[in-house]
């Protein structure tokens, strides 16, 4: 030791005299001689110092960390892991430090019953205290320091707690080891904080932050300061100042006896925005309180918008924001266990500037003041926030207003809002999502007042409300995303009425329609506020065109056009209508007139009347759409001397391919029930389709019909290429895929004939025809045969004048049967029944016979008369002028030799 002390005082010695080489020079000898004395103590004294810390650090390494170790032990409530302990003199000079390396530190639970595990995990713990207290072995703990740590404290539902790891006071007497801290120091210290009871949730990286005050005293002033790096500071999920770097600068008086911790001057600093706090916060046995004040002056608009919450900051994500703000916020009351202080805000913008990223449309010259309280109540009840004052510019237009919300439980709004505006500035600016473009001039002047019964709105508070004021639209033109139409020329003066707007000249085009309206717009704020409300209008609508073809087009391609029908869930109306002309595909109607109705998606025409196709219609039907992707459609319609050949082609011919508009001519009137399914697309399902139709065609004409013009070869002199009738009635019914005609008599210029039948949707026919023998071909003058090549009829007595065809196969490739054995049964118990009638006649009237059909006990008697109707096949070999025959629809075919069934009718019985 005294050989270390030698060298310092030699080097020492050494150095002194060099100090003659600096620029100044001491003139005193006296002086200089005392300040060389000086400078030797001073130099001895720290080589002295510095030896007696390698000596006792040499010496007493071992036995002071044991001392620390044993202490700790007995104080600390949780257990500690180290890597290594080091004792230093110099490391943290003046003080002496035990540094401990890899230092793990488990939950401080108070319930066994809980899992511990790792309250902090640090790489550098020093514990540092005076130089003397090695002297005389008493220690007292004066600084702590933390380097790159990691710090978990939890609090529980029940509100226990992992961080209370120091023994309470009573256990430990020993005054030989003591906490008396003036400095605690974090650097790079992670400390997360979670709080269960009160759903609190905070994540900080200390870079480098210092607590400096006697926290040993009962009263003293605590310095806090620092850069933190706020990772999440979350309370009741929702997020402040996320990712934020933030500086901390706070000077407090501590009254540790009352639990008062006083701001004295200072505040929080979240990137440019300051925030100064003063005021106090009470923690004690009996009481819980603050007393703060929070303010930050001249701020910057952009800075504030930034630190709020992020369900709130993503609103503003697409605008440059400028301007000053102001914030000042009083907390005052008790916290302690259900209480809640009072809490005032006043906050406000001067000059504001909010501009649009992608389009730089500026709202400018924002000003606003606002306030918020919680009341005398110091909860939702009493709570109260008002903007008054509002005023901005957008381009050419402004915008003004105030607003102001009481009692949250129940809130009653009242905002007043007048803007003259172009909806393209306004477009331009919010981006609405929904809207492609739009243009006009929009001039509002609305007065709202609503009560709600709870914190959101209702139908029935919306009800309650009171609404007055003007909207009106000049020259409006607006385009919507993914819609082939838009609406332009709008113009109009709307009166808010409560909840209604009224309107008395609403007009407009909606693509290449136009529209008048009259009428009530009802439930409209409902429907634009709240989810799953109905738009209600109830109005007239007059239009001088109206094309659904343009509407309803919602696909196009070089091969079609793809029509599709959607019915808005949450719109109801009723209008009553007045079109002068209307077309959807090849359908043109003009001077409609009637009432269509919406709700839930079922869509009614009540008394409609139209004309079309040379002749008036009127209906009734419905269309409902309330299955997904799928259309119901039934209707009423009496129509009126229509064009028949107009309404095949206008129907498409209602979807036949062999019988078209060119196929037939006439006026028709009919009574019509018609039901099917459709797909929104226009695509019907067929075996749905149900129809029943009486129908009266006068002027008919049959043109160019296959299967008819095939009966050419059978007739004398006949051609069925154009036949013309006068009037034709009957009962028409589609069930199936089958269009069902009874038996009816058509007269026209070329033959008469009675026909009846069934045309199935792919075309396939069952025709029955009748017609007179005397109509028929004789093929025996040109064959010398004295029989028919149609079978020989064989008149029994009964006169039959008729002979009778079958044709069946398809309208493209018709087969002809000669003999129709069915409709000749049918035609002679007919002719037989008739007869019965008319001798039944004769004889009542000759000889008073059958003046009753039954008989005392009610059961109908037997006739006295009865006939039986058989066809009987007679076998003859054919020869070479009796050839039987098969006819198709392209010819006649003959066939080989083989015997001939010539078909003989035989009619029996008579009178009882």
């Amino acid at each position: 030791m005294v050989g270390i002390i030698k060298a310092f005082i030699t080097f020492a010695e050494k150095s002194i005299v060099k100090f003659p080489k600096v620029s100044f020079k001491i003139k005193n000898p006296k002086l200089a001689r005392r300040l060389k004395r000086t400078a030797v103590t001073l130099l001895i004294t720290l080589v002295s110092l510095f030896g007696t810390g390698l000596f006792v650090g040499y010496y007493y390494e071992d036995t002071i960390k044991k001392i620390i170790i044993d202490q700790l032990n007995k104080r600390l409530a949780t257990e500690i892991q180290v890597k290594e302990i080091e004792f230093s003199i110099f490391k943290k000079f003046p003080f002496a430090s035990v540094h401990f390396i890899d230092a793990v530190a488990k939950d401080a639970w108070s319930d066994p019953k809980i899992k511990k595990e790792t309250l902090l995990e640090a790489k550098d713990v020093w514990l540092e205290f005076s130089i003397l207290d090695l002297i005389f072995k008493e220690f007292t703990i004066k600084r702590i320091e933390v380097d790159h740590a990691k710090l978990a404290l939890k609090i529980l539902k029940d509100g226990t707690d992992n961080f209370q790891f120091l023994k309470p006071s009573s256990d430990t007497t020993d005054k030989s080891f003591q906490f008396d801290l003036t400095k605690l120091i974090l650097n790079e210290v992670a400390v997360s904080y979670l709080d269960q009871k009160n759903s609190q949730d905070y994540r900080v990286l200390a870079h480098k932050l210092m607590l400096k005050g006697h926290f040993s005293e009962k009263d003293y002033t605590l310095n806090i300061e620092g850069r933190l790096f706020v990772n999440r500071i979350r309370s009741h999920r929702i997020n402040y100042f996320s990712n934020k770097e933030t500086s901390v600068d706070v000077t407090l008086y501590v009254n540790s006896n009352m639990g008062r911790y006083t701001f004295k001057e200072g505040g929080l600093a979240f990137g440019n925005m300051k925030l100064d706090v003063t005021g106090d916060i009470i923690s004690n046995k009996t009481a819980d309180s603050l007393n703060l004040k929070i303010e930050g002056k001249n701020l910057e608009l952009r800075t504030l918008i930034e630190e709020l919450p992020s369900q709130y900051g993503e609103y503003f994500k697409e605008y440059n924001c400028k301007g000053k703000c102001y914030f000042t916020a009083s907390i005052i009351g008790s916290v302690k266990g259900q209480d809640r202080p009072q809490v005032s805000v006043l906050f406000g913008v001067e000059n504001g500037d909010f501009s649009q990223k992608a389009s730089n449309m500026r709202l400018a010259g924002v000003k606003f003041n606002a306030s918020y309280s919680n009341g005398s109540k110091r909860d939702a009840s009493t709570s109260v926030l008002k903007f008054s004052d509002f005023s901005a510019s957008l381009k050419e237009g402004s915008v003004s207003g105030s607003f102001a919300m009481t009692n949250f439980n129940h809130p009653e709004v009242q905002l007043k809002a007048v803007a003259n505006l172009n909806l393209a500035d306004i477009q331009e600016f919010l981006k609405i999502d929904t809207v492609n473009s739009a243009s006009g001039k929009l001039t509002l002047d609305v007065d709202f007042n609503g009560v709600m019964n709870s914190s959101s709105f209702t139908m029935a508070d919306f009800v309650s409300s009171k609404t007055a004021g003007k909207l009106t639209l000049e020259n409006c033109t607006i385009e919507f995303k993914g819609s082939k139409h838009s609406f332009s020329n709008l113009n109009g003066t709307f009166d808010f009425t409560n909840n209604d707007l009224g309107t008395e000249n609403f007009t407009g085009n909606f693509s290449q329609s136009d529209f008048a309206i009259k009428g009530y717009f009802r439930n409209l704020l409902p429907f634009l506020v709240l989810q799953k409300e109905h738009l209600q209008i109830n109005a007239s609508l007059t239009s001088s065109n109206l094309d659904m073809d343009n509407l309803l087009q919602y696909r196009m391609s070089e091969m079609d056009t793809v029509y599709k029908l959607s019915l808005a869930e949450q719109l109801d109306f009723k209008l009553d209508l007045n079109i002068r002309k209307f077309n959807f595909r090849k359908f043109n109607a003009s001077n409609i007139s009637g009432t269509v109705i919406m709700k839930d998606r079922q869509f009614v025409a009540q008394n409609l009347s139209l004309n079309a196709m040379d002749g008036r219609i009127s209906a009734s039907g419905l269309v409902d759409a309330s299955q997904p992707e799928k259309l119901l459609i039934s209707c009423d319609a009496n129509i009126k001397r229509v064009n028949i050949s107009k309404l095949f082609y206008q129907f498409g011919n209602f979807g036949m391919t062999s019988f078209k508009d060119e196929n037939i001519n006439g006026t028709l009137t009919a009574d019509i029930q018609f039901a099917s399914v459709w797909s929104n697309t226009f695509e019907v399902d067929k075996n749905t389709i149900y129809a029943h139709a009486g129908i009266k065609i006068e002027n008919g004409e049959l043109i160019g019909y296959a299967p008819v013009m095939g009966l050419t070869k059978f007739l004398k002199g006949r051609d069925l290429t154009h036949i013309k009738f006068a009037t034709l009635t009957n009962q028409i019914e589609i069930k199936d895929k089958v269009i069902s005609i009874p038996a009816m008599e058509i007269q026209s210029d070329v033959i008469d004939f009675s026909a009846y039948g069934t045309h199935t949707f792919d075309n396939h026919i069952d025709y029955h025809l009748s017609m007179l023998i005397a109509d028929l071909k004789n093929p025996s003058k040109n064959n010398k045969d004295d029989g028919s090549e149609y079978g020989q009829i064989i008149d029994d007595g009964l006169h039959k004048e008729k002979y009778f065809f079958r044709i069946t196969g398809t309208v493209e490739k018709p087969e002809y049967i000669a003999i129709d054995k069915d409709a000749y049964k049918q035609n002679i118990a007919d002719k037989v029944q008739q007869e019965k009638q008319n001798l039944k006649s004769i004889l009542n009237k000759e000889f008073g016979w059958f003046k009753k059909d039954a008989d005392s006990t009610g059961n109908k008697k037997k006739d006295k008369y009865d006939f039986n109707i058989q066809f009987d096949d007679e076998e003859k070999s054919a020869d070479s002028t009796g050839l039987p025959k098969k006819e198709t629809g392209k010819g006649i075919e003959k066939q080989k030799p083989k015997k001939q069934t010539r078909k003989k009718v035989i009619v029996t019985g008579g009178i009882d």
